[in-house]
């Protein structure tokens, strides 16, 4: 098992860490889903959270390749957390994941009104999920050179960043499609469905197994 993977397990979970700055972060989540919520910008309010929830399920995925490979996850932040929910996010980061969705939707409704906009040349429903994208690959390289987020394997670190820009490219983009192709109710259902699977996960793998 690698060192980061190991001190990982060693805080997971462990509440010796915690710092007011949880606070602030989640309140600063509730202030923006109140403000969406005063809005009845119920789009945005559904894609955050969906984002957040389909979030929880990869990460589950994620700290079980840890447990199978006993070795390390394809990513994991093994220090200087308020809060370790699983080896590879903490408290901090899923916060922020908690407002990728609103912050996807908002950017795109911004353009709804001219839906033939472009921006450099490249259609708005394209170019803003592109962005939002590359902006997460940056901040994760950030957060491996700063030695807060590792990468082990040889396909998931550099130079072949082409993994990571497609695990953030495929989210961004796939929301994008289902804010315009998904209905509201559909969009409700499947919000219900994820949130089972992770309570579900969180019991079996969590709580019964103790695999992560």
């Amino acid at each position: 098992m690698t060192p980061a993977s190991q001190e990982a397990l060693n805080i997971l979970r462990q509440t010796d860490n915690m710092q007011w700055s949880i606070l602030f972060g989640l309140g600063l989540v509730i202030y923006a889903y109140v403000a969406e919520i005063e809005k009845k910008n119920w789009d945005a309010i559904l894609m955050g959270l969906l984002f957040s929830s389909v979030e929880f399920l990869w990460e589950v995925a994620n700290a079980l390749i840890l447990h199978f490979t006993g070795y390390a996850p394809l990513w994991v932040t093994p220090a200087r957390t308020s809060f370790l929910i699983f080896s590879g996010i903490n408290i901090e980061i899923f916060l922020l994941f908690a407002l990728a969705g609103v912050c996807l939707v908002k950017s795109l409704q911004a353009f709804e009104d001219e839906p033939d906009t472009k921006i450099l040349g490249i259609r708005y429903v394209y170019f803003i999920p592109l962005c939002w994208g590359l902006f997460c690959v940056f901040t994760e390289a950030l957060l491996n050179r700063a030695g807060l987020l590792i990468w082990t394997y040889k396909y998931w670190n550099f130079p072949h960043l082409w993994s990571v820009t497609i695990n953030y490219m495929f989210p961004f983009f796939l929301c994008t499609w289902g804010h315009f192709k998904v209905s509201r109710p559909t969009k409700t259902r499947l919000l219900a469905l994820f949130l089972v699977l992770d309570a579900a996960s969180w019991a079996v793998f969590v709580q019964m197994l103790k695999w992560i």
